[in-house]
């Protein structure tokens, strides 16, 4: 039987065969009914004739159950057989209809060998028909009607199987170009569910290969300078091969490769022998014919999709539409990842440069506590009349004690609270240089708490900007005075009047109460003239 793996024309066959079998089951009712009416007329009956239409009914119905249970195959042999039977022992009359219904079926559901046996029984019973009617002229049989019927059934023959054929090719036709497709889709998604890009080009190559049993199948990507593809999978043992040599092909060269990365189209070698642009690699002698895809990245070239056959013309408009399309999405992975590996990078340079801010800041942070600390350490040291006061009533008093609460404020860098007091640290640039404390009164704690808090930040700024003009206020003070004392030395032109003024003014500018200059150097303890 032939097989037609179109689902469109296997329901035609089987609504054909539908139709066919319950022609038959209504012929054989006919039958009966014609058999039953020329008995009453007669008076006679034929035993052999309703036998002969029952088992015909019976068989028929059982085409039928058949065709419902969808065993096609059996139940179009099944009425092959029961038409060319009944066709034999037909009378002259029927012979057209039933024969061509056999032919018809026979060149639908029959394979070559079987469907010309069919037509020379055909023609045998003709011949028949052609023998008894030269055998007695003018009788039941006419000669010419015979040979119309022998002309009629083999055009109808011709016909029907040019028409079978025409069929068939179109339905494998379009199965192909569906199985092409619907392979070359799912590859492509199963490509994209690949995160390491070798696997991923591993997978496409050997599904390529076994899907469409092409000899070997290929990937090249372009090098960092864009003048060589490099080969990067490659199937079976020769691709291992080539893989340990470290395989690759100039960009322009007269290889199929080398021209499709230049042009940046596909290119396709139908066969080597008749090409000028093809490169015969020892390792693979078989080559016949060669297609190339260029993978891109965007309109960027990026390397080669090469598959190879043993078939010269075996690259047809399906396949190399269907390796186009895996060729897209191999392409479109190979972006993904390696957009997704410049994302890692960036995110991993990104979350470096992040904690290198942070270090800094952390460092900067601890050099603005260190530094302040430092300054307002030797400051209070210089003004030890300025560490604190307290408020006694409508009086402020001078008073360097600490109560336990700013003690804990200022330790603790935090807010104190009591049911009495609460304090609060004085904080600048994160070091904690003093505290306030103070008496809720009417408020409540939390408030107590923020209003404090907030004149602590402020306070903090304004006596680093007090204690910056001072120091500001001091330089330029002592700059003063250092400009007075250079003044006094343009007045007089003798050493030794230098050294006096020099030593006098400084001792005045210091308050000191003694002083020395010696000039020349020292050496084994002697001074040197």
């Amino acid at each position: 039987m032939l097989k037609l793996s179109s689902p469109q024309l296997l329901r035609l066959r089987q609504q054909y065969l539908n139709l066919l079998a319950i022609i038959m089951l209504l012929s054989n009712v006919a039958g009966l009914l014609l058999i039953a009416i020329n008995n009453s007329q007669i008076g006679t009956s034929e035993p052999s004739g309703l036998i002969a239409v029952f088992i015909s009914m019976g068989m028929s119905l059982v085409w039928l159950w058949l065709l419902r249970g969808n065993r096609v195959e059996i139940a179009a042999f099944g009425l092959l057989l029961t038409l060319l039977g009944g066709y034999l022992a037909l009378t002259y009359d029927v012979v057209p209809i039933a024969g061509t219904l056999i032919l018809i079926t026979a060149a639908l559901f029959l394979r070559r060998p079987l469907f010309f046996t069919v037509v020379a029984l055909i023609f045998l019973r003709l011949l028949f028909d052609l023998n008894a009617a030269l055998a007695a002229p003018g009788g039941d049989i006419p000669l010419v009607t015979v040979l119309l019927q022998i002309m009629t059934f083999a055009i109808i023959a011709a016909v029907a199987r040019t028409i079978t054929n025409s069929l068939l090719s179109s339905a494998e036709s379009a199965n192909r170009i569906a199985v092409a497709i619907s392979t070359a889709t799912n590859t492509g998604r199963l490509i994209g569910q690949y995160n390491d890009a070798q696997d991923m080009m591993n997978f496409a190559i050997n599904t390529i290969r076994e899907k469409y049993g092409f000899y070997h199948v290929q990937v090249f990507l372009l090098n960092e300078s864009g003048d060589q593809a490099e080969l990067r999978a490659s199937t079976g043992d020769v691709g291992y091969q080539l893989l340990s040599r470290r395989h690759q092909l100039t960009v322009g060269s007269q290889s199929v490769v080398g021209q499709a990365v230049l042009r940046g189209v596909p290119v396709l070698v139908a066969n080597t022998e008749d090409e000028v642009v093809f490169f015969r690699n020892e390792l693979l002698p078989n080559t016949h014919a060669e297609f190339t895809i260029p993978l891109k990245d965007r309109s960027k070239v990026i390397g080669a999709l090469d598959i190879q056959s043993t078939v010269p013309f075996s690259f047809t408009d399906v396949d190399r539409q269907a390796l186009e399309v895996i060729a897209e999405a191999l392409s479109t992975s190979l972006r993904d990842r390696r957009l997704g590996a410049e994302q890692s990078v960036l995110s991993a340079e990104n979350q470096r440069l992040a904690k290198e801010v942070t270090t800094l800041q952390r460092d900067n942070d601890r050099l603005n506590r260190e530094v302040t600390q430092g300054q307002w350490s030797e400051y209070l040291t210089e003004h030890t009349e300025l560490t604190g006061i307290t408020l006694q009533g409508d009086e402020m008093v001078p008073e360097a004690q600490w109560t336990p609460n700013l003690a804990q404020a200022r330790r603790g860098g935090a807010a104190v609270t009591t049911s009495d007091v609460i304090a609060v640290p004085v904080v600048l640039r994160g070091e904690v240089i003093g505290a306030i404390e103070v008496d809720p009164g009417r408020a409540t704690p939390t408030e107590t708490v923020e209003i404090a808090q907030a004149v602590a930040q402020r306070l903090a700024v304004s006596l680093e900007s007090a204690r910056l003009y001072e120091e500001t206020r001091q330089s330029a003070y002592q700059e003063q005075q250092i400009n007075e004392i250079a003044a006094r030395f343009g007045t007089t032109g003798t050493i030794d009047e230098l050294l006096r003024i020099a030593l006098v003014e400084v001792g005045a500018t210091l308050g000191a109460k003694g002083g020395a200059i010696r000039l020349g150097r020292v050496q084994n303890g002697a001074v040197e003239s």
